[in-house]
């Protein structure tokens, strides 16, 4: 019984320290990858050579400092490949990722501008996904026009701010639906300054990428 027990707590111990060792590795790649997306090129390659050497180094540390060198490099060798990962996925993904935020922010401006009062149906200066999903119903023999809306749709959350709970509220006795306000459609809306200003949003966010 003694032994069993003893198992068990080994057992839940080791599970923790890897854990940690996992973690510790996977969390040094998101903090690479996340400045390397805000700071631009340079500061991810900074990233992805420094994050993995200094995971390593800390994880060969410990197992010399607990003299368990042998589970130290172990450590070492698993924590640092992780934090390496992230910073060299970034690579093939932020350039990606920039590309299409820019072309969403050259096309999708204008486009919601010019329909904006189709779009509005309510007249209350703010438009939601239902509103987009309703146009995209209502446009379905034009296939470039319902692209648009598509796109518009699915980038709502970025292009648009957050709604309070009282438009929420109003929103959701226009739809007579009383489910509907605490739904992602409702979450969001986009009004003509969302629009107005989104491409320099985007300029902004990935400036240091152009």
């Amino acid at each position: 019984m003694i032994w069993t027990v003893l198992n068990v707590v080994l057992a839940i111990l080791l599970a923790g320290v890897v854990s940690i060792v996992l973690l510790s590795g996977l969390a040094t790649g998101l903090v690479c990858l996340h400045l390397g997306r805000r700071d631009g090129p340079r500061t991810l390659l900074v990233c992805t050579v420094l994050g993995p050497m200094l995971t390593m180094a800390l994880w060969v540390w410990a197992g010399r400092a607990l003299d368990l060198e042998v589970a130290g490099y172990t450590a070492a060798f698993f924590a640092s490949s992780l934090a390496l990962l992230e910073p060299c996925l970034g690579w093939k993904e932020i350039p990606s990722e920039v590309e299409r935020d820019t072309m969403l922010a050259a096309w999708l401006p204008g486009f919601g501008l010019r329909v904006f009062d189709d779009l509005d149906a309510d007249k209350d200066g703010i438009v939601t996904r239902p509103d987009l999903t309703k146009a995209m119903t209502a446009t379905l023999s034009d296939s470039e026009a319902r692209f648009y809306l598509y796109l518009l749709r699915e980038n709502l959350d970025d292009i648009g701010h957050s709604l309070d709970s009282a438009a929420r509220k109003r929103l959701r006795k226009q739809e007579k639906r009383k489910w509907f306000a605490n739904s992602e459609d409702l979450q969001c809306g986009i009004d003509r300054n969302d629009l107005a200003t989104y491409a320099a949003r985007v300029h902004d966010r990935h400036k240091n990428w152009l």
